[in-house]
């Protein structure tokens, strides 16, 4: 099944649909691509300021999952994928 017929054939509600893109698109892709873009503001300089531990390691793989988590958010993955992320 393609992610075109998945997207037509859902039976998903349209309000689920919109909550998952609100929150993949306004929430978790934003999000990690400013860590990434703006690491002294956003990313490890914050993380050092407020305490985190290897704030350098930290910083970029907390962007990296957050742009991950909301590819997959938006592409409305089975539940057992997200379940295990």
């Amino acid at each position: 099944m393609t992610m075109r017929s998945r997207w037509a054939d859902s039976n998903a509600n349209p309000w689920t649909i919109l909550i998952r893109l609100a929150v993949g698109l306004v929430v978790f892709f934003p999000e990690g691509i400013q860590k990434l873009i703006f690491p002294d503001i956003l990313g490890a300089g914050r993380f050092a300021k407020i305490g985190i531990p290897a704030p350098e390691i930290l910083g970029p793989f907390v962007g990296v999952v957050e742009l991950v988590c909301g590819a997959l958010i938006i592409l409305c993955p089975p539940s057992a994928l997200m379940a295990q992320i």
